[in-house]
């Protein structure tokens, strides 16, 4: 029940830690040498950023709701471990932006707390999950390592909106 109620604290603290921060998922620029692979990749702002945050977010939820038995909640966990890393490569990205203005920072809360007031309703059924022991076992220590890679983007994260 402690490691249920630990990976839970964890899950809504990385949430918590990341829901003002703009990340995304767009392609590498591997394809930077082609013009049209170039002309194709939009500018980064805040707003795509914050956008693209919420998409993250829905995948790491999509994930952990996966983790039904122990090989199950297995894989999550190794998905787990290739959306943090996307995690960090948005606050990169969102490292090299201009801090918002004020105006700009309430526009990006309101839009980060309707994505995580749905998101909460999203995962209510979630504590389920961790009622099997396998799964908690799999995913808390997925979600601890997880959890330990956010926090350093957390300083990034905190120019760009309130933290909750």
């Amino acid at each position: 029940m402690k490691l249920k109620t630990t990976v839970l604290c964890l899950t809504v603290s990385m949430l918590s830690a990341t829901v003002f921060v703009s990340c995304d998922q767009k392609k590498d620029k591997e394809g930077a040498g082609k013009p049209d692979a170039e002309e194709a990749v939009t500018p980064d702002n805040a707003d795509i950023l914050t956008d693209q945050l919420i998409v993250l977010m829905g995948k790491l939820a999509d994930t952990m709701l996966t983790a039904t038995d122990k090989p199950a909640a297995e894989a999550a966990g190794k998905k787990i471990e290739g959306i943090a890393d996307e995690f960090e490569a948005l606050a990169q990205r969102f490292d090299k932006l201009d801090s918002p203005s004020e105006e700009e920072k309430a526009k990006l809360d309101a839009k980060m707390t309707k994505a995580m007031n749905a998101m909460n309703v999203r995962m209510e059924g979630a504590n389920k999950l961790f009622e099997n022991q396998d799964v908690a076992a799999a995913l808390g220590s997925a979600m601890a390592e997880f959890g330990e890679r956010m926090e350093k983007c957390e300083p990034i994260f905190q120019r760009f909106g309130k933290t909750r």
